[in-house]
């Protein structure tokens, strides 16, 4: 498995856009196949794996309140876009823990998980073919690491490793680790560890006893629920931060809006102090959401409308949707546009007040 396959897209997934904090640096002078952030010397940095460095900062205000966020050891993260003005945007998702082990594992398998591939899998391979398959599906190879995901679902003597395709429960039986079951990948359950070590799936005969020390760190293994519970305070910090932001960059005040195509509209707004500011923290590709009450942190009912911002000006916003925002316009003015903490996308979003 490579560690494009972690991502999958889903919502426990970070994503943040930086640029280096000093304009002569060059992001292609360290290596952007593996990197992580870290923050030392009250500084952000975007790290390779040979220690390569270069000091980094958020491209937007959701960036900026990310950074700190990503930073975590529990956590792998991956460049997905890397544009020619020097730009970056990177993916990372975050664990419960991460555990690093010295001592080898060696997990067995059965003529029964052989069987398995043959009949659901992968058929017509021959049986050092299965070993490689299922080494494909669940081992992650970062440089010179090997990884795994996993948590201790569904049962307390072992684990569940979370492949590309599918899933492995992995039981502890006369002091072996044996896999007993392949499953199909599901979004139900998540893997909450990232485990770092030398891995080797052999035949259950010849594998190795489990080791004291692997034993012991095994057993910490965090649960399904709690890495939700965890997920669950990254989204409540998350939001604190944003909400800052919010404050921080305040109000734009609307003039009017104009239809200029099927479904693109025109927003004018009045240029004074905090225009500037505002124009300078939102960015394209934010989102807005109208709204009929006046409030800080906009609350998404039945009658809002959320648009795509797609275009900046000096003087007015264009901004995308199917609904006809002139004709509502006309019925009842626009006041504000300010920045808003819900998005479908995971970014910011500006909501404006009508």
């Amino acid at each position: 498995m490579k560690i494009e396959d972690i991502f999958t897209g889903n919502k426990h997934e970070i994503t943040l856009r930086i640029k280096p904090a000093i304009k002569q640096d060059d992001f292609q002078t360290i290596d952007l196949s593996e990197v992580r952030v870290s923050y030392t010397h009250k500084m952000y940095w975007l790290v390779d794996s040979k220690e390569n460095r270069i000091e980094i900062e958020g491209i937007g205000p959701e960036d900026n309140a990310n950074l700190d966020l990503v930073t975590s050891e529990q956590s792998i993260s991956m460049v997905v876009e890397n544009n020619k003005n020097n730009k970056l945007t990177l993916k990372t998702r975050l664990f419960n823990e991460k555990i690093t082990l010295t001592e080898n594992i060696e997990i067995g398998y059965g003529d029964n998980i052989l069987d398995d591939i043959d009949k659901r899998f992968s058929r017509h391979l021959t049986n050092n073919d299965k070993v490689q398959w299922l080494k494909n599906e669940l081992l992650v190879y970062i440089g010179d690491k090997t990884i795994i995901l996993i948590n201790n679902s569904p049962k307390e003597n072992g684990f569940r490793i979370f492949g590309k395709n599918i899933s492995v429960d992995v039981s502890r039986k006369q002091d072996k680790y044996e896999i007993v079951k392949i499953l199909k990948s599901s979004s139900k359950i998540k893997p909450s560890v990232l485990l770092e070590t030398n891995i080797t799936i052999k035949d259950i005969s010849s594998t190795a006893a489990i080791k004291h020390e692997v034993s012991l760190q095994m057993s910490k293994i965090a649960t399904n629920e709690q890495y939700l519970a965890t997920w669950k305070k990254y989204q409540i910090k998350e939001k604190e931060l944003t909400l800052k932001k919010v404050h921080d960059i305040g109000f734009l005040r609307i003039d009017k809006i104009d239809q200029i195509g099927d479904d693109k509209f025109r927003i004018f707004y009045k240029t004074d102090n905090n225009s500037i500011n505002w124009t300078e923290k939102v960015l394209k590709d934010d989102y807005i959401d109208l709204l009929y009450n006046k409030e800080f942190e906009s609350k998404t009912d039945e009658k809002s409308i959320k648009v795509k911002l797609t275009e900046y000006k000096e003087s007015y916003i264009v901004c995308k949707t199917d609904i006809d925002l002139a004709s509502k316009h006309k019925n009842k003015n626009f006041l504000y546009a300010i920045l808003s903490t819900t998005c479908p996308s995971g970014n910011l979003s500006i909501s404006v007040f009508i």
